[in-house]
Parts: structure tokens; C-alpha cells; sequence
């Protein structure tokens, strides 16, 4: 094998193998290079390391004791920043697990592998559900391409029964949809858009995990009725705020309506029974919080706190103390 191979498995070797937290020795390099039948002696070992920094990688040498020990730093993220990419991953709802695994896996072979793999290994997972719709990112991809071609979309959308099912709306409607943008908000990706078809001159939002059959049409998206940067500033500049409160398991009875409200707080994982036409039970953790207090009263009828008892009464409380506001305030 001639010396310029030899050097680029060398180069190779410690691109793949070597990182900050563990460089490697010419030992290393040695025992690498007699697995692949090569025996170069010391002195062209140092010779390749040599030529190697000459060619302009930025090839580390760290001293410990009386060893020389090598690494080239990662030119496409360091730790932290895939850090942060790797917990925008695990966050995302709208990713499938087994699209998380794929871009995870990607995410640490650009950056130092050994100290990310342990990051990961150390996150505590809490309140991160993942949707189940394999097809989200392949509605991205059409919403993507429809923008760019200013072009219209078709797509089925759905919501999931007590048994995951996907019930289409409107018996399998084809909607037909001018994208105006995508937005991230609350842990979901969701589709702005203006539904010529409807008598409504305003946009609709659209969750994309619950889009199926997402299809490009020829059709352009032509003329809408309202102003579209003023439509996406609107949105991006929603706040959601969040109060902690005392976290206590709850008992609730619902009805459909308010059963895909529910997955979407606790994931598409939530057990979720069937008492009789129309009616649901599940047993659910909450914070006696502000926030869970405007999520029973957005839901109105829709939903029953069963027990514990003293949460039935904190909500008769409250219904009694906006009725007395109503009629006396």
C-alpha cells in the first residue's frame, strides 16, 4: 500500500473516530492500521501527522503525560448547538419516533458523537408525546413545494376515536387549500391557509399530523381575500402562557368533541375509555393552575370533572363566582 493511502485512511480514521472528549493515540492509529494490513514504522507515523496538519486540518494534539493524542474539531456544529437541535428533535410532537431516531442519529454524527450519545442518555423525557402520522413530513414536503410553485394542495383531514382510528371529517372530504405559511406553536406544526372554496374570507389552521393524501394540484393559489404578511405576523406573534400549579390525578368524562383536544395536551398514547354513545372517561394528571382552569372553561360542556371531590367544588366555586359577575358586575 503506497504512503499517500496509508495517509488517507489516517485522515479518515481520526475525522470518524477522534473527538474532544476522546481523542486518540498513535497506539490507536497503530493498532488501526495493522487491522487493515498496514505496518509503518513510528517515524511515518509522525511523518503522516505531520502532513496532515501542513494540508490545513486543524488536527488537535493534546498531551497527557508522555502520549500525544489527536483530534479534528467538528466544522459543522459544536456541542452545544447540536444540543439544542437534538432537543428541538425529542420536543417536536409532529415528528414519529421513528423519524426522530433517523434525524438524531444524523444530528450526532455531526457534532462530537461520545459526549452527545451521554447527553442523551441523561435527558429526562417529560411530557414529550409523539404523533403517530407517518405521512407529516411528507405533507410538509408538498406544503414546501406548493408555496414555492404558488400552487394549491389537496388533503383528507382527520381526527382519532378512543381507538386511535382516524375518523374523517366531513365523510372523506377532499379540502382544497391555498397555503399561506407553516407555523410551530404548542409542540404542533400547523398549516395556515385560505379555503377558496368556503364562504369564509379569513385563513384556517390546519394541524399537518392530522392531514392525510396531501396531494400538489395545478391549480394556482390565485387571489386572497386578506393581507397574508399581516395574516403570518398575527400568528407568529401569538403568546402562550403557562402558570405551575399542584399536580393532583383528575377524572373526567367528555365527548367526542373534546376527545382530540385531549390527545393533543397528553399525547395520542392517553387510555381513553368509551361509557356509551358520545361519552368518555380518562384519568388524567393536571395543575390546579390558571391554565387548566381556562382549558376546562374553553371546553365548556364538553367535558365533567368527575373526581376528586374538592376540584367538582372548586369549579362550582368558580361557575358561581363568573355568574355573580355576569348579573352583578
Amino acid at each position: 500500500m503506497n504512503n499517500s493511502l496509508q495517509l488517507l485512511m489516517v485522515l479518515k480514521y481520526i475525522m470518524e473516530k477522534a473527538s474532544e472528549s476522546n481523542p486518540i493515540t498513535n497506539a490507536d492509529i497503530m493498532e488501526f492500521l495493522k487491522c487493515n494490513k498496514v505496518n509503518p514504522c513510528k517515524k511515518t507515523l509522525i511523518s503522516m501527522i505531520k502532513s496532515i496538519k501542513e494540508a490545513g486540518f486543524d488536527l488537535i494534539t493534546v498531551k497527557e503525560k508522555r502520549t500525544n493524542m489527536y483530534y479534528i474539531p467538528s466544522e459543522n456544529f459544536d456541542t452545544t448547538e447540536a444540543r439544542l437541535l437534538i432537543d428541538s428533535v425529542i420536543s417536536a410532537k409532529f415528528v414519529t419516533p421513528k423519524k426522530a431516531e433517523i434525524l438524531l442519529e444524523k444530528l450526532v454524527g455531526l457534532s462530537d458523537r461520545d459526549m452527545l450519545l451521554q447527553y442523551m442518555n441523561d435527558i429526562v423525557v417529560e411530557n414529550r408525546q409523539k404523533h403517530r402520522n407517518c405521512y407529516s413530513y411528507y405533507s410538509i414536503d408538498v406544503i414546501q413545494e406548493a408555496l414555492a410553485k404558488d400552487r394549491r394542495i389537496n388533503f383528507k383531514y382527520f381526527d382519532l376515536d378512543e381507538n386511535k382510528n382516524k375518523i374523517f371529517r366531513h365523510n372523506g372530504k377532499i379540502y382544497e387549500v391555498c397555503p399561506i405559511t407553516m407555523i410551530n406553536g404548542m409542540d404542533n406544526y400547523y398549516l395556515i391557509g385560505y379555503e377558496p372554496c368556503s364562504n369564509s374570507s379569513r385563513e384556517k389552521t390546519f394541524r399537518i399530523d392530522r392531514m392525510d393524501d396531501t396531494t400538489l394540484t395545478k391549480r394556482k393559489i390565485g387571489n386572497i381575500p386578506f393581507d397574508k404578511n399581516e395574516c403570518i405576523k398575527r400568528y407568529r406573534s401569538s403568546v402562550f402562557s403557562m402558570y405551575s400549579g399542584q399536580r393532583i390525578m383528575a377524572e373526567f368524562e367528555f365527548d367526542f368533541k373534546a376527545m382530540n383536544i385531549i390527545y393533543d395536551k397528553y399525547g395520542e398514547d392517553t387510555k381513553i375509555t368509551k361509557l356509551g354513545e358520545d361519552r368518555y372517561y380518562a384519568k388524567l394528571p393536571v395543575e390546579d393552575s390558571p391554565t387548566f382552569w381556562g382549558w376546562i372553561f374553553m371546553l365548556e360542556d364538553r367535558i365533567r370533572i368527575i373526581s376528586p371531590k374538592y376540584l367538582v367544588s372548586e369549579y362550582a366555586e368558580k361557575l358561581e363566582q363568573i355568574k355573580h359577575f355576569v348579573e352583578f358586575g
